[in-house]
C-alpha cells in the first residue's frame, strides 16, 4: 500500500530533541516494525501529540516537513511510514525502497 500524498507536500510529523539530537519520533508496530507517523495538518499533528507515549527528559514537538523527506528518513532507518489520524489509526501505509 502506498500513501496517496505527492512527494512534494508538507506533511506533519512529531520529533523528539534529547540530549542535543533531533530525529524523528518513531514507533514500534508488533506486526509490521518500525514507523513513523505523519499527519496532513498542523491541527491533527497538535492532538495527536498529546496521545503518544513519552520518554522522561525528552522534548516533543510538531513540525512540517516535505513527506519526501520523512520517506528518505524511514528508508535510511527500516522504518515504514504511515498516515494517521489525530488519534494515531492507521489511515495507509507505506514501505519506502
Amino acid at each position: 500500500m502506498t500513501i496517496s500524498i505527492a512527494k512534494h507536500t508538507w506533511v506533519y510529523a512529531v520529533f523528539n530533541f534529547s540530549e542535543g539530537n533531533e530525529q524523528l519520533t518513531g514507533f514500534q508496530d508488533q506486526a509490521s516494525g518500525t514507523f513513523i507517523p505523519i499527519l496532513k495538518t498542523n491541527h491533527e499533528a497538535e492532538v495527536f501529540l498529546g496521545y503518544i507515549p513519552r520518554e522522561p527528559g525528552t522534548r516533543y514537538e510538531v513540525q512540517a516537513i516535505m513527506f519526501e523527506d520523512v520517506l528518505n528518513y524511514a528508508r535510511a532507518n527500516g522504518s515504514l511510514v504511515y498516515l494517521v489520524n489525530e488519534k494515531g489509526e492507521i489511515l495507509e501505509k507505506e514501505t519506502p525502497v
